[in-house]
Parts: C-alpha cells; structure tokens; sequence
C-alpha cells in the first residue's frame, strides 16, 4: 500500500471539502434559501413614510451570542441616503459589514425610489463563531460620503445617537433550533418634527426601515438579566416553602 499516495489524497480531499464548504457558506442566501426566515422578517417592515407607532416596544441594547456561528444577511432598506452597516465586538473597534458596501438594493415594495443594487435581497455573510454572551453592537453609518462628509452613526444605545433618540429597533424569531434577530433602522436625525434634522431641511419619518437586517444566532436578552439557575431553585425552593406552609396552616383551621 502507497502509504504517500494515500496521504496526499487525504489531504486533498480535505483541502477540496473546506473549499466546498466555504463556496456554500458564501452562497447562502436568507431569501432563497430560508423563506421562512425571510418572510416573517420582511412582514414587519413598515411601509415608506409610515412612523412607526410603537418603536418603545422593540428597544434592545444590544445583541448577546448564544454559542456558535452567527451570520448576518441583508433583509431590504428604504433609504435614499448612503448608509453603511458597521459592528463591534464586546464594544472594541467598529468593523465592517458586506465589505464596507452601500446599502441599497431595488426592493420597490418598500419605496418606490429604489432602483439600483449593492446588495442582494437575503444576501449573507458570516461573522465567525463565538462563546455564549458575547456582545455584538450594530451601528448604521448614514449619509457617509454624500455631499462630501462623512455623515453620523446610529445604533441601538440611545445616549449614543446624536439626537437622543431610538434610531433601531429588533424583532426576534426561534424556528426551534435557531435564534434570529432582525434589526431596523431609521437614518434620518430628529423626531420630524421641523428643524430636528440639523442636516437637511426635511424631517425623520420614523418608519425604521431604511436598512434591515437579520442575526442568527444571537438573542436580545441579556444574560445578565437572566437568573442563574441556582437562584432560580432558591425561588421556587421559598415559594414551595411558604405554600406548604398556608396548607399546614389551613389543616390546622
């Protein structure tokens, strides 16, 4: 037996298998490849210029690993200006997302203005794989480059923004194995009413669909806020005592 020669298809077979297996991972897209997925996300987009009533609802802080691979993919944007989507890790530098590519697409469901493409509707990249709690931040740069600045970030820290104001919200989805996290973003400066924008003379429409996107494999929920489960036993180790203590005391009546 040519012990070389098996070696070296060995290593050829698992030098063509990473290959394979990186060529799909490229080739994953949200809207064809998880309808599902993409479906119950984009269904929560509001329509051009319609505010959202209830943004308070959907505030997060920021996004929390659950374990595992994460990946990001492109839902839709209503947007006119040039935004970009940025992220950190556990509050560390800001990092590029899509290779630091515009975010516009043609989707004239959403706003009948869209008419060129950067991005692909459902289109995916991965983030890498992380240990449970790890925090991931996502940032919208808006306007970057247009009339020549470099434009403001927004992200889902309020205190951060410039205005003060929520600028993105998050829905979550659990397909029974998979955690998915949409985020929403509004881009424009200010409550709209007028002259809240310092930028332009037209106002917010509050509608947090400018640029939409999809975690998987994150929650919202801070691990910090969940009780350890050896609390959680203690709870209900004093809720099981104070009960048994009423039924003792109703016997005895």
């Amino acid at each position: 037996m040519n012990t070389k020669l098996i070696t070296s298809l060995l290593a050829a077979t698992t030098v063509l298998t990473g290959l394979v297996g990186a060529e799909a991972a490229q080739a994953f897209n949200l809207k064809e490849d998880r309808a599902d997925v993409y479906d119950y996300f984009y269904n929560k987009v509001q329509t051009e210029r319609d505010p959202l009533s209830n943004p308070s609802a959907f505030d997060f802080d920021a996004l929390y690993t659950l374990g595992g691979d994460v990946t990001l993919s492109f839902l839709t944007e209503g947007g006119t200006y040039f935004n970009y989507l940025d992220y950190d890790i556990n509050g560390g530098t800001k990092q590029s997302a899509f290779d630091g590519t515009n975010i516009a697409s043609n989707d004239t469901n959403i706003a009948n203005f869209n008419s060129h493409t950067n991005l692909a509707l459902g289109q995916t990249e991965s983030l890498g794989s992380f240990e449970a709690g790890v925090t991931i931040n996502p940032y919208l740069k808006s306007k970057v480059n247009y009339t020549g600045w470099d434009g403001y970030y927004v992200g889902a820290d309020e205190s951060q923004n410039e205005d003060g104001l929520m600028h993105a919200i998050a829905y979550e989805y659990f397909d029974g194995v998979d955690n998915w996290v949409g985020v929403f973003f509004e881009d424009i400066i200010g409550d709209g009413s007028p002259g809240s924008n310092p930028y332009a003379n037209w106002g917010s429409d509050r509608d947090f669909n400018d640029a939409a996107f999809v975690f998987k494999g994150v929650t919202t929920q801070n691990p910090a806020d969940v009780p350890e489960p050896t609390a959680t036993l203690a709870l209900l180790g004093v809720a099981g005592a104070g009960f048994a203590g009423l039924r003792r005391r109703q016997n005895k009546a």
